[in-house]
């Protein structure tokens, strides 16, 4: 069945529920997740306890772009869960519950193990500072340092999330906000050269989201020409933007690395999402498994890339085998753990608040039927 809806038309998109997913989507998900790891293990290695470079010649300099294919990839798969939601503000309790236990619960979990790691080390650090504590269990960004680095994207979620919604509750005042902001984030920018990625409202990395949603609408309301030669298209920008990047031609902190890495992305999610959704792909469970850990793996990664690179130093072994089988050591490693995770944490937990979901929608239909 398709699921297109004619262009103009007031019919809205079909209902998707969270376990509706495109697992091709799933699995460059878990792709873009290994990149960032791949960036962080070969630069764990740099330090001068260790082998005091970066390993590959720095060829992974690029990975750090997993985190851009994420926030555009978020503002994809929330429009494509919400779409119906949009001006309909008694949706709003659902969507804030999917919202909130899909990012939280796991999250909270790990958080809870390094304030354990760190009481039992006497907090040398000071991590366990009271605002760093509001800002790691909130994310809301107050400026303190967070107990899991990688956090930060988080936060630049949840102002997504509230922005979304807000389009739930009016779709027009959600309209005005997002446009306003972009206006604000580009105006910014001009004004200010070295504007900086610090300032999580007003960051570049939020037009990545808008960009995901472009997509979702794209892919919703009309049939994509040629999606395989789209994504191929977002393929070759992406590894020209890559190039660039390892190059030092581009840097992190640059709007135009923000544009071209965005771009790449939304093109290589409109074209699979399109291949997908018109049945000319098929992914299995290995894909599946592979992009729904990709969660645990981005939030446990620095950890477990930390470990190995301790415990091989401390055995010796480090300096002894070869620094590509070091860095698939903790690849490997950390993706083992973040399946593992994911099995016996976050898919129970996933489970119960489904569940909780469907109990309390099934009271309140009884509830108004009684009356």
């Amino acid at each position: 069945m398709s699921r297109h809806i004619v262009i103009g038309s007031r019919a809205p998109m079909m209902d998707r529920s969270e376990t509706d997913r495109l697992l091709g989507i799933q699995a460059v998900r878990g792709v873009a997740a290994l990149m960032v790891v791949f960036y962080h293990a070969t630069r764990s290695l740099s330090m001068p306890q260790y082998l005091g470079k970066i390993a590959f010649g720095n060829y992974f300099g690029f990975g750090h772009a997993g985190v851009d294919f994420f926030f555009v990839l978020s503002g994809f798969i929330i429009t494509y869960v919400h779409y119906n939601d949009i001006g309909q503000p008694h949706r709003i309790g659902r969507y804030t519950w999917r919202r909130l236990t899909r990012i939280y619960p796991i999250y909270w979990v790990i958080n809870l193990a390094l304030i354990g790691r760190a009481l039992l080390k006497s907090d040398p650090d000071g991590l366990l500072a009271p605002g760093n504590l509001t800002e790691s269990f909130t994310l809301l960004p107050l400026g303190q340092t967070l107990l899991i680095g990688v956090a930060w994207t988080l936060e630049h979620e949840v102002v997504f999330y509230v922005l979304f919604g807000l389009a739930i509750l009016n779709r027009t005042a959600g309209r005005v906000v997002m446009i306003a902001g972009l206006a604000a984030i580009l105006g910014r920018q001009a004004v200010l050269a070295d504007a900086g990625f610090g300032d999580v409202a007003l960051s570049p990395f939020n037009l990545q989201f808008l960009m995901g949603v472009g997509v979702a609408r794209l892919v919703a309301t009309r049939a994509v020409p040629r999606p395989g030669l789209i994504a191929g298209l977002g393929v070759s920008l992406f590894a020209l933007a890559g190039t660039l990047d390892v190059a030092g031609l581009i840097a992190v902190n640059q709007l135009i690395t923000v544009l071209l890495y965005g771009a790449a992305s939304a093109l290589i999610i409109a074209g699979i999402a399109a291949a997908e959704t018109a049945g000319r792909i098929r992914c299995g469970r290995a894909a599946e498994v592979f992009g729904a850990a990709s969660y645990v793996l981005y939030l446990i990664h620095p950890l477990i890339v930390g470990w190995i690179a301790r415990g091989l130093a401390a055995s010796g072994l480090l300096w002894r085998i070869p620094e590509w089988a070091v860095v698939m050591i903790q690849v490997a490693a950390a993706l083992a753990a973040a399946i593992l995770l994911h099995r016996v944490i976050e898919q129970p937990i996933l489970r119960a608040m489904r569940g909780l979901e469907r109990w309390h929608g099934q009271g309140r239909a009884a509830s108004s039927c009684s009356r």
